[in-house]
């Protein structure tokens, strides 16, 4: 095959679409799937790059401000600041582009009609497949040490810990505040907002699997998995990123304020007031998920939240297929290579 053919065929395989043109999703090609699914793996190998540079970059700003202060509060919100920026940065950046392709394929989008209510049953769910996916790590672990003598995860929330009430606060506000605006502009809105061109299905797992292990750790990788698909799937059935926003805030409060309730639960006055009482709360929340767990799961898969519209046309199954895109494979191996 000569260069001009190959050029010709690349150029017909992954031929997009005019979207804005477009009346149903029934009517993309599989061509135009392709492309998204290449144009995605692109961005996603763009942002490992692009925080592997600001890591360093970074790195020496936030040691250089570290110097100036030994206040204690100045110094967590530099670690925390640092911390955000190098994660939330070049993703933001590299997935906000790959948006900005694919936004005009919005009107195309199944509007669902999904009741406000149906945000407590989504909360609970979450806390649920969060503590599943935590003992699902757990069994790969304890299965890695018996076969091949492999050393224990190391946790995350136990290496992340805040030593102090100051930073026990500073945590909690990027926990609660900065991370469910940035992980669900740049996961759901950016990333699912992309993907759903190919189906609402497909793009909700999809995009938790690539939230999962923007993670870079096992730790976190199941849990954050399946929370993930809970956030793709009230972004999807509301139609809007603000009610995942407040689903992930709200959850990201109440897990933050029970794991660290030592010492974030301190200091006396109203502050330990509000905060006792709202760690009190997410614990009687997280007691019931783990007693009522498979109720839980059964009331979800039952309701009509789970019924999202599945790939259209013709071609559906060969859209599936646009995935397995050696260039989309080849950013999520890259990112599975910083677990190691």
């Amino acid at each position: 095959m000569g260069t001009i053919d190959f050029y010709a065929y690349f150029s017909e395989r992954y031929k997009g679409q005019d979207f804005s043109e477009l009346y149903s999703r029934s009517d993309i090609t599989v061509s135009a799937c392709r492309r998204v699914a290449l144009d995605a793996g692109i961005a996603i190998i763009a942002a490992v790059l692009l925080e592997f540079i600001c890591t360093y970059i970074f790195y020496y700003i936030a040691v250089g401000l570290l110097n100036l202060s030994g206040d204690e509060l100045y110094r967590a919100i530099i670690r925390q600041s640092y911390g955000s920026i190098v994660s939330y940065l070049p993703k933001l950046a590299a997935f906000g582009f790959l948006y900005s392709k694919y936004r005009r394929a919005e009107h195309l989008f199944t509007k669902y009609h999904t009741s406000p209510v149906w945000l407590l049953l989504l909360l609970l769910a979450l806390i649920v497949f969060g503590m599943w996916g935590s003992n699902i790590t757990n069994a790969v672990n304890l299965l890695l040490q018996m076969l091949f003598g492999a050393g224990e995860i190391p946790n995350v929330m136990d290496a992340a810990a805040p030593t102090s009430l100051t930073s026990g606060i500073v945590s909690l506000v990027y926990t609660m505040i900065v991370a469910p605006i940035a992980e669900e502009l740049i996961y759901r809105r950016f990333m699912l907002g992309s993907l759903r061109v190919i189906g609402d299905v497909p793009a909700v797992i999809v995009s938790a699997l690539i939230f999962g292990l923007a993670h870079g750790n096992f730790d976190q990788f199941c849990y954050c998995f399946f929370g993930g698909i809970i956030f793709g799937l009230c972004m999807i059935r509301y139609g809007s990123i603000k009610y995942s926003i407040a689903l992930h805030m709200v959850h990201n409060m109440f897990v933050t304020l029970v794991y660290y309730s030592d010492v974030i639960v301190s200091g006396g006055g109203l502050w330990q007031t509000i905060s006792g009482a709202l760690s009190t709360v997410g614990s009687y929340i997280i007691s019931l998920c783990y007693y009522a767990g498979p109720a839980i799961a059964l009331l979800l898969v039952l309701s009509d939240l789970p019924r999202l519209e599945r790939v259209s046309g013709a071609d559906r199954y060969k859209k599936l297929t646009v995935f397995f895109s050696p260039v989309f494979v080849a950013g999520l191996l890259l990112m599975l290579i910083s677990f190691i």
